[in-house]
């Protein structure tokens, strides 16, 4: 994440968005450091009254990017190893995936805009 507390705003890097020059650019501005990892999203609690925003992908590519990156060999194994995309999109919809959005942030992991 990167925070400015001199501009007054949290940036939430979502995984597979492609965020890595949006990060770049947002260190540019006066004030501002990454915090914690890449994809860090528990915002500190003396940032609570920043603005707080991410952005996101085409949705359909941001999806088929999730579905490769979950089938390539990982140490700590690969939930979608050997599923066709039809078969990914099923398991999606039927709630048998780990999460691949942003949800459920609310007071201090709230989201301001998206």
């Amino acid at each position: 994440m990167i925070i400015s507390d001199q501009l007054q705003f949290v940036f939430l890097g979502i995984l597979r968005t492609a965020n890595r020059a949006m990060h770049h650019a947002l260190l540019q501005l006066p004030g501002a450091y990454q915090f914690g990892q890449l994809h860090t999203m528990d915002i500190p609690v003396g940032c609570c009254s920043h603005f707080t925003f991410c952005s996101v992908r085409n949705p359909y590519r941001r999806f088929l990017a999730y579905y490769l990156w979950r089938r390539a060999p990982h140490p700590w194994g690969s939930d979608a190893a050997g599923m066709s995309f039809a078969d990914y999109i099923a398991a999606a919809e039927q709630g048998r995936l780990g999460p691949c959005s942003v949800r459920g942030h609310t007071g201090c992991q709230r989201l301001d805009a998206v």
